[in-house]
C-alpha cells in the first residue's frame, strides 16, 4: 500500500494477501452439487419455454411411448400422432404429411430392431408439428 492507503493503479486489489487456501471440498464440490441438484434439473423446461416464447421450438409436445411385449403405445397431450416404421420423418419439408406416415389409432406391433419415428400434428392449415421422437 502507498502512503495514502490505496493500491497503486498497476496492482490489483486481489494481489495483496492474506489469501484463503483453496479447498475443493469447501468450494468446488458444493458448487457441483448445487448445479447437479438445483440448476440443471430445471434447465430443460426453462430452455424449452424460452425457445417456445421466441418461436424457435414447437408449441406441441412430442408424443411419448410405452413398449410392452413388442407393442408400442403412443400418446400425446394434443394433436394427431403420425408415425413411420421405415425410419423416415412423418413430416415432409414444408410441413405436409409424408406419404409414408401412418395416423396412429392403435398400438403398433414391432419386430426386433424396428425403428418408429413419430410426431404430433396440430391443425392441418397451421402446419404445426411437434419435435420428432424415435422409439
Amino acid at each position: 500500500m502507498c502512503a495514502l492507503g490505496k493500491l497503486p493503479p498497476d496492482i490489483h486489489q486481489y494481489s495483496v494477501g492474506p489469501y484463503e487456501f483453496y479447498k475443493p471440498n469447501v468450494y468446488y464440490r458444493p458448487e457441483v452439487n448445487r448445479l447437479l441438484t438445483q440448476y440443471f434439473p430445471l434447465r430443460p423446461e426453462a430452455i424449452v419455454q424460452l425457445f417456445r416464447s421466441r418461436g424457435l421450438y414447437p408449441r406441441l409436445n412430442a408424443p411419448t411411448g410405452t413398449l410392452r411385449g413388442g407393442s408400442l403405445t403412443l400418446s400425446s397431450g394434443e394433436g394427431t400422432i403420425y408415425y413411420t416404421i421405415t425410419g423416415a420423418d412423418p413430416r415432409l419439408p414444408g410441413g405436409e404429411i409424408s406419404p409414408e406416415a401412418i395416423r396412429y389409432w392403435q398400438p403398433v406391433s414391432l419386430t426386433a430392431g424396428q425403428t418408429v419415428k413419430a410426431r404430433a400434428a396440430g391443425a392441418p392449415k397451421a402446419r404445426e408439428w411437434s419435435a420428432l421422437v424415435e422409439f
